[in-house]
C-alpha cells in the first residue's frame, strides 16, 4: 500500500500555491532522519511545524511530528525526555480529523521505541501489546506491517525470548512476501540479530554478511550501526583483530549507536587490554553523559557498569567512582529492577579496591610544570594528582585551571564548570578562569549563567564585563550591540580583541567603514605586520570599494596589481566560491579578479537561487589544501568562502539541457551564440555521463550525453530563451530536452518527453 501518495499530491500543491520551501523540507526532514543527519532534521522540524499549522493541515503535522519522533527514537536516541511528545502525538494522531492519515499507523511504532529507549525490558510487555493491537488493523501490504513486527520482535529480545522472536519475524516475512511485498534490510538485521540473540552467532554473521550486499538504500545508510553488531559477533567467535578493523569510528557514529559501539569496544578490551585508555573512557562519560540526559534509564545503567569496570581495569579510580555514581542514580528510574542494585554493589566493591594514586611525581607548585613535559599524558591519572595537589595549594590558579582542563578532557564538562564557578566566587579577579567560565557559556548559549558570571564579573572588572557583553551580542547575531558594548570597553582598555571582535560584526552588519578603520587601528598598533589582520582589512576595504587601501596593502602582502586607481578587475585564474544555504553548503566556479574578489561564472541549477554574475568578496583562508600529487595538482581550483556580494549579477533562474553531447565544434558554436547574447552557458555533465540513443531501439545503445545549464539576464523573457534554443540546436542529428522550459512557456512538450 501507497501510505506517502497523499504526501507527493499535496506537495505538488504546496509549490503550486508558493509553499516552496515548505514542500522542500517534507522531503528533507524525511531524507536526513533516514540518512542519519539527525542534528539537521531536527533544526529543520520547527520551521516546518509552524508551516503545517500556519496552513491548517493536520496531517501534515502527523507526519512531521513522526518523523520528529523516528529522529529521536533512532538516531538520538532519546528515551524519558521524548515520552511527553510520543504520548502527545499518539493522542493527536488519533483526533477525528487525523486518524484516517496513513502515519497514524506510524505512531504507534514511535510510542513503543520511546518506550523501549526508557527501559526495554520493563516496558516489554506494554510494546507487544501496543504494536498487536496495531497489527491487527492493518495488512502486509502496509509499510507500517514492517516496522511493527520489527519493534515486536525487539520487546521479545528483550524478555529473552530470541527463539520466539525468530519464528515470529519468518511467520511476518511469509505474510509480507505472500502479499508481493520485499523484505528489504531492515527486517533481515532484525532476523539476524534475533538468530544472534538466540546463541548461534556465526550463523547470525553470516546473515549480516549477506545484508552487507544487498542492493537496498537503506544497506550504506545503515552500515555504520550494523558494524557494530558484526564487530560484537566477530569479538564473540575470538576473531578480535576482525572485530576491531570492522568496528565503526567514533566521529562516525550518532547517538543511537553508543550503546552497540561500547559493548563491541568492551568484548575487544577483554582480548586487547591496550585498547582501554583514558580515550576510551572520554567517549563512554561523552556516551553516558547523553543517555542520561535523554533519559535512556536502561542503557544509561548498562553504559555506566561498563565505563565503571573499564575504568577498573586502567585503575582510574577517580572515573570508576563518577561511573558507579551515574549507575547508583539510574536504579530508581527503572521501571523494573531486576539485578541492578546488585550490579551496583558489585561494581562499588572493586572500586573500593582500587590502589590509591594520589602520590604526586614533583611538589604541588611544581607539578603543572612538570605535566607539561611529559611525553605521554593521561588527563584521568592527572586528574587524581592534581586534586590531591589543590588539598595542598587551594588557591593556586594553574592548579586550578589545570584541573578544570583534564576534567574536560575527560569529558568531565559539568565538574570542569563546577570547579571554575567556586574559584571565581573566591576570587572575582581572576581572568583566566573569566574566560574559561565564558567559553562554556558560549557553547551552551545559556542565558541564565551568562548573567551569572556578568553579576560576578561586572562590580569588580567592568572592562571584562564588556567583553563578556560583546562575545554574548555576537553570539546571537546582535551587531550593533557588539559596537556599542566594544566602545564602552575601549574607553576603559585598549584592547585590540575587542577591535577584531567589532570589525567582525562590523562586516556581519555591512558597515564596511567601521571594519576598514577598526583594522587599520590594529595594525597601527604593532610594528610588526599582522599578515592576517592585513588580509581581514582586505576584505572590508574590497566589500567598502575603498580600492586605494587595497592596493596599499595588497603590495605589504607582496602582490603586484595593475592600475593605481579605481576598482581592481584583473584575471588571476578560477577558482571557487563556496555558499551556506539551508545548511548545505553550494560551490560554483568564479574568476578571481583581485586579492579577495570574484566574478562567479557558474549558473545556479534549478530553483537555486542565482549567483551567475555576482561580484563578490570571499574569505581569503582556503577551504581545503591543494593536493600533494602534482598532476592532481594542475586541475585544482581553491574553495573560498562567500563573504559578501558586491554587485549582483543580471541572471534569472537557470533551465537544464539534456540529451546526446553533439560534436565539439557544434557545441562550441551553440555556446559562442549564447555567450554572444549575454547569456550564461555552463556544461554540468563530466565524462562518462551517458544517454539512450533515440535512432535505436535497443534500450542498451547508449551515446555520450551532456547536461548543460543556460540562463539569461532578467530582462529575457523565458520564451525568447525557449526560442532560441530550438533554432539553436533544429539541425543537431540528436534533439536535446529541455522539459521543464517547455512547460513553464506553455509549449508542447511531446518532443522533450521522446528525447528523455
Amino acid at each position: 500500500m501507497d501510505i506517502w501518495a497523499w504526501v507527493e499530491t499535496l506537495q505538488d500543491d504546496l509549490r503550486e500555491s508558493g509553499y516552496e520551501r515548505l514542500a522542500d523540507l517534507v522531503d528533507q526532514i524525511q531524507r536526513d532522519v533516514g540518512e542519519n543527519n539527525y542534528e539537521r532534521a531536527q533544526a529543520a522540524l520547527p520551521e516546518a511545524l509552524a508551516g503545517a499549522r500556519a496552513i491548517k493541515n493536520p496531517w501534515l503535522e502527523v507526519y512531521l511530528r513522526h518523523w520528529g519522533m523516528q529522529n529521536r527514537m533512532n538516531n538520538i536516541g532519546e528515551g524519558e525526555t521524548a515520552l511527553g511528545e510520543a504520548t502527545s502525538l499518539l493522542e493527536f494522531a488519533h483526533r477525528k480529523e487525523t486518524v484516517d492519515c496513513p502515519q497514524s499507523v506510524c505512531v504507534t511504532q514511535d510510542i513503543s521505541k520511546c518506550y523501549g529507549n526508557v527501559d526495554g525490558i520493563g516496558w516489554a510487555q506494554d510494546r507487544l501489546d501496543v504494536c498487536r493491537e496495531t497489527m491487527a488493523r492493518i495488512t502486509p501490504e502496509w509499510p507500517c506491517f514492517d516496522c511493527l513486527s520489527r519493534e515486536y520482535s525487539e520487546a521479545l529480545i528483550d524478555q529473552g525470548k530470541a527463539e520466539e522472536s525468530i519464528a515470529f519475524l519468518e511467520e511476518q516475512a511469509k505474510a509480507m512476501a505472500d502479499a508481493g511485498e520485499e523484505i528489504d534490510s531492515r527486517y533481515r538485521w532484525q532476523q539476524a540479530d534475533s538468530v544472534w540473540k538466540a546463541g548461534r552467532p556465526e550463523e547470525a554473521l553470516a546473515l549480516y554478511q549477506e545484508i552487507d550486499e544487498m542492493e537496498d538504500g537503506a544497506v550504506e545508510d545503515d552500515r555504520i550501526a550494523r558494524y557494530n553488531y558484526q564487530s560484537q559477533i566477530l569479538s564473540e567467535l575470538g576473531r578480535t583483530d576482525e572485530a576491531l578493523e570492522i568496528l565503526s569510528d567514533w566521529k562516525s557514529l550518532t547517538p543511537s549507536d553508543y550503546v552497540s559501539w561500547s559493548r563491541a569496544v568492551e568484548l575487544i578490551v577483554g582480548k586487547k587490554p591496550e585498547t582501554n585508555t583514558w580515550s576510551l573512557g572520554q567517549k563512554l562519560q561523552h556516551a553516558l553523559d547523553h543517555l542520561v540526559k535523554v533519559g535512556a534509564h536502561r542503557n544509561a545503567l548498562d553504559m555506566a557498569e561498563r565505563h565503571g569496570w573499564l575504568a577498573c581495569g586502567r585503575g582510574a579510580r577517580e572515573t570508576a567512582r563518577r561511573a558507579l555514581a551515574a549507575m547508583e542514580a539510574c536504579v530508581p528510574r527503572l521501571r523494573v529492577e531486576l539485578d541492578a542494585r546488585e550490579r551496583v554493589a558489585a561494581l562499588a566493591k572493586r572500586v573500593e579496591s582500587l590502589p590509591d594514586r594520589t602520590d604526586l611525581p614533583a611538589p604541588a607548585a611544581e607539578l603543572v610544570a612538570h605535566l607539561r613535559t611529559m611525553e605521554e599524558r593521561d588527563p584521568e591519572r592527572e586528574i587524581e594528582w592534581l586534586m590531591a595537589a589543590r588539598l595542598q595549594l587551594p588557591d593556586d590558579m594553574k592548579l586550578l585551571l589545570e584541573t578544570a582542563d583534564a576534567l574536560k578532557t575527560c569529558a568531565l564538562g559539568a565538574d570542569s564548570q563546577a570547579l571554575l564557578w567556586q574559584a571565581l566566587e573566591a576570587h572575582r579577579d581572576w581572568r583566566p578562569v573569566i574566560y574559561r567560565l565564558q567559553g562554556h557559556v558560549l557553547k551552551a548559549a545559556d542565558a541564565r549563567a551568562h548573567e551569572r558570571l556578568l553579576g560576578l564579573v561586572e562590580p569588580t572588572d567592568p572592562a571584562t564585563a564588556c567583553w563578556i557583553r560583546m562575545r554574548w551580542a555576537f553570539l546571537n547575531g546582535q551587531w550593533t550591540e557588539v559596537g556599542e558594548h566594544a566602545v564602552r570597553m575601549l574607553a576603559i582598555e585598549n584592547d585590540d580583541d575587542a577591535r577584531d571582535l567589532w570589525a567582525q560584526a562590523a562586516m556581519k552588519e555591512e558597515d564596511f567603514e567601521t571594519a576598514v578603520r577598526l583594522r587599520k587601528e590594529q595594525l597601527a598598533s604593532t610594528t610588526e605586520l599582522n599578515r592576517g589582520v592585513c588580509w581581514d582589512l582586505l576584505c572590508a576595504a574590497s566589500a567598502a570599494g575603498e580600492w586605494e587601501t587595497v592596493r596599499e596593502y595588497a603590495v605589504k602582502l607582496g602582490m603586484e596589481l595593475e592600475g593605481t586607481e579605481g576598482p581592481i578587475e584583473e584575471d588571476w585564474g578560477r577558482v571557487m566560491v563556496a555558499y551556506e544555504e539551508d545548511g548545505k553548503n553550494f560551490r560554483y566556479v568564479a574568476t578571481r579578479t583581485g586579492p579577495v574578489t570574484a566574478t562567479i561564472e557558474e549558473p545556479a541549477p534549478g530553483r537555486r537561487k542565482q549567483k551567475a554574475g555576482d561580484r563578490v568578496v570571499f574569505n581569503p583562508r582556503p577551504q581545503e589544501e591543494a593536493p600533494e600529487d602534482e598532476e592532481e595538482k594542475k586541475h585544482f581550483l581553491y574553495t573560498y568562502g562567500h563573504l559578501h556580494t558586491v554587485q549582483a549579477g543580471a541572471f534569472e533562474r537557470s533551465w537544464l539541457l539534456d540529451g546526446a553531447q553533439p560534436t565539439d565544434k557544434t557545441y562550441a558554436s551553440f555556446r559562442d551564440a549564447l555567450w554572444g547574447k549575454g547569456w550564461a552557458c555552463w556544461m554540468l555533465s563530466r565524462e562518462g555521463y551517458e544517454v539512450n540513443d533515440p535512432t535505436q531501439e535497443d534500450e542498451e545503445a547508449m551515446l555520450p550525453g551532456m547536461l548543460v545549464l543556460v540562463a539569461a539576464p532578467k530582462s529575457v523573457p523565458a520564451l525568447e530563451i525557449h526560442e532560441a534554443l530550438k533554432t539553436l540546436t533544429k539541425r543537431w542529428k540528436h534533439p536535446l530536452c529541455w522539459r521543464e522550459l517547455a512547460e513553464h512557456v506553455d509549449r508542447d512538450v511531446a518532443h522533450h518527453l521522446e528525447v528523455e
